[in-house]
């Protein structure tokens, strides 16, 4: 990993901690306080559309050209989104160009 690239583990760290509190929120809003859980709810659809958004519109071509499978690259640009995506672009620019 670059040093550039630091900040994208602690950055999936704490994008996984939001999702995870957010689908709380969404699977048993009860066990939150009400605005908790509203606030959470609205995290959680705000972060899918956004994310999915952003596998569509920044993403898809990096997922295929990028290290590991597809799908697992779809999957974790829907978790963490831009961070990802860097993750991916940094492994991509890394890669010497076939010859």
């Amino acid at each position: 990993m670059k040093p550039e690239d630091a900040w994208i583990k602690p950055a999936k760290i704490v994008l996984a901690i939001v999702w995870i509190v957010a689908l709380a929120c969404v699977l048993s809003p009860a066990t939150f306080p009400a605005a908790l859980a509203t606030i959470g709810k609205w995290v959680f659809w705000v972060m899918l559309v956004a994310h999915v958004g952003e596998l569509f519109t920044m993403w898809m071509p990096y997922t295929r050209k990028a290290p590991g499978s597809p799908l697992g690259n779809v999957v974790q640009v829907l978790i963490f989104g831009f961070v990802h995506g860097q993750a991916m672009r940094s492994a991509v620019d890394r890669k010497p160009a076939a010859q």
